[in-house]
């Protein structure tokens, strides 16, 4: 082997190359290195494979938004200011709540949203002037350019391709016209342009997750994931671009609205209701469908939220689980910090071509199956769970549907479905606990409720049997 500081050459770098693609190949198990061939046979007999290239996935992506779009004009009719407010009743809020900015302080105005989120919706407010159709347009053309990147982004990374690309065009219709009537989709962008530049570009990467963070909060839940894809000796540099930024944002929000605003939609995430649409009312549901009458429920916002003897419990159930739910996150954050580094994948060696992506994928797993983990906990243990939440662990379920192939993340898309027919189609059945309509929606809620629970599930013991791979741990032990 030469010295370090003497340049490979052509014949050794060949050498080297192909002698790691044999160690990463061997490395992966015997199951997997028998499938893989039989799936993609299988994809080409299919006549399937054309989806994965770039026309096929321009085409996947323009048809089901196309369909998606489609089927709630069909269903509620073409003008949106008749839907009751369904799929635009946050935005129309957000709308009011902006407009109001020039008569109130900035901490008495929409205490729920970051104030980063807030001063992007007065931008987009004075773009459009007091007209609330056209605010509406532009919340929907931006989450459509950011579904776009996002979809562009998946495509041209080296851990993900055309699989997870595909996966995404389909996942954001199955969730629903919702999704591209918020602003969720442009933190989910830059949080999957932090998560593929992490390993060449940790500094900007780290600046991109705290943007991310400012304006969602749950981005910080990824960020000891989004670690593990950095190299040990530049770790620091992604932890000094999330910290810098984080506090430049942080003090731009003390000087805009006051350390009462920064907190704000924390304390107001902790004293909302309980939602029926969340996996800890389920109880209530149930009561509310067998036995109609012990318990409501009232539109607060976005949210069913419901009334009862039952939901002190309950709400004091969902935090305690809540808690448990960022303890695993963190826990499963170190443990994924503490795996040897993407180097140790080529023992420090310089890998070129084919090498260095295989080399990339096999680093990135365990950092993706604890990060979709960690996001799915928090979603089950919520007290309320809108659908455009579902849209944060979509990437991570993407990365997962290409790096480690298999039915599980595929069956996932279920789940996404099952959340667009119960809100918008049938979220208004939810306030008539005496008609057999809330029965439906109660059905649709419960099976989605469930199933997240399992895919949650499935992703922990995904990440742990991983994080136990790599520390070298045999399985079964």
């Amino acid at each position: 082997m030469a010295d370090d500081s003497t340049p490979l050459t052509r014949r050794q770098l060949r050498a080297q190359r192909e002698h790691e693609e044999r160690q990463l190949t061997e490395r992966a198990p015997v199951s997997r290195r028998r499938r893989e061939p039989a799936a993609g046979a299988g994809r080409r007999s299919l006549g399937l494979a054309w989806l994965l290239t770039p026309v096929g996935l321009g085409g996947l992506w323009l048809g089901t938004h196309l369909l998606a779009a489609a089927i709630p004009f069909l269903r509620f009719g073409t003008s949106p200011d008749r839907w009751n407010g369904l799929v635009v009743g946050g935005v129309y809020n957000q709308f009011s709540g902006v407009s109001q900015l020039a008569r109130l302080p900035a901490e008495r105005v929409l205490p729920e949203l970051p104030p980063l989120s807030l001063r992007l919706l007065q931008g987009l407010y004075a773009v459009t002037g007091d007209d609330r159709g056209r605010f509406l347009l532009v919340i929907v053309l931006v989450a459509v350019i950011a579904d776009l990147v996002i979809l562009i982004t998946l495509w041209r990374a080296a851990t993900a391709g055309p699989v997870a690309a595909a996966y995404w065009a389909l996942a954001v219709p199955l969730l629903g016209p919702v999704a591209l009537a918020r602003l969720d989709l442009v933190v989910v962008a830059l949080v999957v342009l932090a998560w593929v530049m992490a390993p060449r570009r940790p500094l900007w990467a780290g600046v991109l997750l705290a943007v991310a963070t400012g304006l969602g909060f749950w981005p910080a839940a990824v960020v000891l994931p989004l670690l593990a894809l950095v190299r040990r000796d530049r770790r620091r540099a992604a932890l000094t671009g999330y910290a810098v930024a984080g506090l430049v944002l942080a003090a731009a929000s003390v000087l805009g609205g006051g350390w009462g605003r920064v907190g704000s939609p924390v304390t107001r995430a902790l004293s909302r209701g309980l939602s029926l649409e969340s996996f800890p009312g389920l109880p209530a549901l149930v009561d509310m469908a067998l036995s109609p009458g012990r318990h409501s429920a009232s539109l607060a916002g976005a949210d069913m939220v419901v009334r009862g003897p039952w939901v002190d419990a309950l709400s004091t159930g969902s935090t305690a689980a809540a808690l448990v739910a960022v303890g695993a996150a963190i826990t499963l954050g170190i443990l994924v910090l503490r795996r040897p580094g993407p180097e140790s994948v080529s023992g420090g060696a310089l890998l070129v071509g084919r090498s260095e992506r295989h080399a990339s994928a096999h680093a990135a797993v365990a950092p993706v199956l604890v990060a979709a983990a960690g996001l799915l906990a928090l979603l089950v243990t919520a007290r309320t769970l809108s659908p455009e939440a579902l849209g944060w662990v979509l990437p991570f379920l993407a990365l997962r549907a290409a790096l480690r192939p298999g039915r599980g993340p595929w069956l996932a898309l279920g789940v996404v479905l099952l959340t667009q027919l119960a809100n918008p189609y049938l979220f208004q059945n939810l306030a008539y606990p005496s008609a057999s309509a809330f029965d439906v929606a109660a059905v649709a809620i419960g099976l989605r409720n469930l199933a997240l629970v399992a895919v949650a599930l499935g992703c922990l013991l995904a990440a742990v049997r991983e994080l136990r791979s790599s520390a070298g741990v045999p399985a079964g032990k």
